[in-house]
């Protein structure tokens, strides 16, 4: 703990806790994509792209009306919409294992709003990156340049990974130990999301398109053992990174609109998750229980205020108070999700 500690106090000055976030963020996206088979998505096709998108849409709308209309600009509130619509799939993803919850309708729904999130990161990591161009009055261009590399950098990484990686994988798997397989893993991450880098595009899209090879081989689930324990040491450094940068004062200067500011944000969102599970057709007791599980922001919330931050786009204020509010939503998780179980059990 004191080594971790010690690293993320270093990363700190240097500046590259940035880098760290979107190596976790790329793994965290690698891992979604060995989950994602076409299979499982066409038999989920209703709750992800039905459920999940409606989720998304109707709570960043929401959300951005709000952070708009309290003084940010368009730019801003249309990111801030975006990134606090997104629940932390990391906490959540360790209830359900916990609870063992995967298999029951709770499982079921949270693991199809939650997979839709993941997939959004794409597109609102690619709107970050327009957002605080500097395009000048050149903005078709630019987002036309930008989605033409998007889809040549995906297929040729798709298409060169799909004629390559099974045999290679294939013959680490004949004569290689469990430290080549591992070392192979990790090679076909870095490879990718830094091809997807050099691309100008994010590090998370190149590592969600390795995922999206890997789950059609005979090793995804071996895979995705190997590379938990790393996930998991990026997310601790993460958010002890952004546990130390955030300004503690502003919880003794504003402790009663942070109070409401973070139990407005669960509100709004449980609300909106309790109604669309509804109106998909799911129970009382399991739309309460999903809308009480998905209701906190997530960690992208916070790499999306720290990027607004980084770029200039918002306010270090505003910054400050929104990495607080999220934070305070992420660590009422523990609190909210007993509740929510109990909900289910009634």
């Amino acid at each position: 703990c004191w080594s971790l500690f010690c690293w993320t106090c270093m990363l700190n000055q240097s500046g590259d806790i940035v880098v760290v976030a979107e190596l976790w963020i790329g793994l965290l996206r690698f891992v979604v994509g060995l989950e994602v088979t076409p299979l499982r998505l066409w038999q989920m096709r209703h709750l992800v792209f039905g459920l999940g998108s409606a989720q998304v849409l109707l709570t960043s709308i929401v959300v951005g009306l709000f952070a708009y209309f309290w003084g940010n600009t368009i730019q801003v509130s249309v990111l801030l919409g975006l990134g606090l619509a997104l629940s932390s799939t990391a906490i959540v993803i360790q209830w359900l294992h916990e609870k063992k919850l995967f298999v029951t309708d709770v499982g079921r729904v949270g693991f199809s709003i939650l997979l839709l999130q993941d997939l959004a990161v794409i597109p609102i990591l690619l709107l970050l990156t327009i957002l605080s161009a500097d395009m000048g009055d050149n903005v078709v261009g630019f987002v036309s340049v930008s989605l033409t590399k998007m889809v040549i950098t995906s297929l040729a990484i798709y298409i060169i990974g799909k004629v390559t990686l099974k045999p290679i994988f294939l013959f680490a798997n004949k004569h290689g130990g469990s430290e080549v397989f591992m070392a192979l893993s990790l090679l076909v991450i870095i490879v990718s999301a830094s091809v997807a880098d050099a691309a100008g595009l994010s590090m998370a899209l190149g590592a969600f398109i390795a995922g999206l090879l890997l789950a059609d081989t005979d090793y995804r689930h071996e895979i995705s053992s190997l590379v938990t324990p790393f996930k998991s040491i990026l997310i601790g450094i993460f958010f002890l990174s952004f546990g130390m940068s955030i300004n503690l004062s502003f919880i003794a200067e504003k402790p009663l609109w942070l109070f409401a500011s973070t139990l407005g944000l669960m509100a709004i969102k449980a609300v909106i998750i309790f109604s669309l599970c509804k109106l998909w057709k799911q129970t009382t007791a399991v739309s309460a229980e999903s809308a009480l599980l998905l209701s906190q922001a997530g960690e992208f919330g916070l790499l999306v205020v720290g990027g607004d931050l980084s770029v200039g786009l918002m306010e270090q204020d505003v910054g400050q108070f929104m990495m607080l509010t999220v934070g305070l939503t992420i660590l009422l998780v523990r609190i909210v999700a007993p509740l929510s179980g109990n909900l289910g059990q009634g």
